[in-house]
């Protein structure tokens, strides 16, 4: 994200593991997001959980929020934001 200092960045999420953390923020990059992990303990043999934060520039944050919230919808109901997304790649 270049220099973090330059941009309001909003706590997006706290996970409970850097795998988690680091499949989000791929999402999120992969719509335009730009979105960092900070964690707070050092990982220096073992991974440690409950840690990782994911921040967004403030600008980014509803968008961020909606694209995370895509994410969060129940097995029993479809996904209509797959389905979208997927739709459109079919168009192009």
């Amino acid at each position: 994200m270049g220099n973090d200092q330059a941009h309001n960045l909003k706590v997006l999420k706290k996970c409970s593991s850097d795998l988690e953390a680091q499949m989000i923020v791929d999402l999120l990059k992969a719509n335009g997001i730009h979105a960092i992990i900070e964690n707070s303990l050092p990982h220096s043999i073992l991974p440690v959980t409950g840690d990782a934060i994911i921040l967004v520039r403030e600008e980014d944050y509803k968008q961020a929020i909606d694209l995370y919230e895509c994410l969060q919808v129940p097995e029993e109901e479809p996904n209509y934001c797959v389905e979208e997304n997927n739709n459109k790649q079919k168009e192009l």
